[in-house]
Order: C-alpha cells, then structure tokens, then sequence
C-alpha cells in the first residue's frame, strides 16, 4: 500500500479521483467532526464531569507512536489508546 489519507468533516459534494485511489493503493478513511461537541466532551472530560478512563486500555509514551497506532488498530487487543508525554500532568 502506498498510502492512507484521512478525510475530516467534508460538507457538500466532494469528486473524488476513485481511479488514482485505486490505481495507488491509497486506504482513504472518511469521518466526521463535531466542533461544538468535542469542545464541551473536552470540558466536561477537564472538569472530571466525565471519567473516560475505563475506555483507556492502553497508554504509550509518544517515542513508541508508531507501535501505539498498530496496537490500536488491533480491536482484539485494545479498546483506545493514549499518547502519553513526559512532564504531562
């Protein structure tokens, strides 16, 4: 596979070149976001209104990123996973 390209919060008809996708092998992933949602999620997630730690099954430091996307891809072994930094509260 050559590549993977996200696409995030599209309104309205988008062409896309299906052909070059195919021809390239490009895995294209579709999603939506919610901008006034994710900002309250992250406040009441802030103020501990909401505990989403029984979600975490998994914290990675950020220097293993790349093991931390494929053990995320891996659904029979992880629910989500967390990039965690050093010196972050």
């Amino acid at each position: 596979m050559i590549g993977q390209r996200r696409c995030i919060s599209v309104t309205g008809d988008l062409p896309i070149p299906i052909n070059m996708i195919v021809g390239k092998e490009i895995n294209f992933v579709g999603t939506h976001r919610f901008h006034e949602e994710f900002a309250v999620a992250a406040r009441l997630i802030s103020e501990r209104r909401i505990d989403v730690r029984p979600l975490i099954s998994d914290s990675v430091p950020v220097e293993d990123a790349l093991g931390a996307f494929a053990l995320a891809g891996d659904r029979s072994r992880a629910m989500k996973v967390q990039l965690t930094f050093a010196g972050a509260a």
